[in-house]
């Protein structure tokens, strides 16, 4: 499963990235200033998942965290997008 998990530096939020990324789920983690933290625990991750940083309260930085990697492989990823809107297509 591929997740978006925002606010995962700290408290609740890392636990839950923790937990995701040994249960082998791709993750997208957010964090607003505490990048260390996930930097160690995506050390020793080989599913893929990646930090990103943005401040949540400028919609701007908002963009930030679906943008990068749907435009990375625009095709692949749109595809995935029309399937999982229009499943039965």
């Amino acid at each position: 499963m591929k997740v978006l998990l925002t606010g995962s530096s700290k408290g609740i939020g890392y636990k839950i990235a923790k937990d995701l990324l040994a249960e082998g789920h791709e993750l997208a983690l957010h964090y607003n200033k505490n990048e260390s933290t996930l930097e160690a625990l995506l050390e020793k991750d080989s599913t893929g998942s990646f930090s990103i940083q943005a401040d949540l309260s400028k919609q701007d930085e908002i963009k930030k965290l679906v943008v990068p990697k749907l435009f990375a492989q625009p095709q692949q990823n749109l595809e995935k997008l029309r399937k999982t809107i229009h499943p039965q297509h």
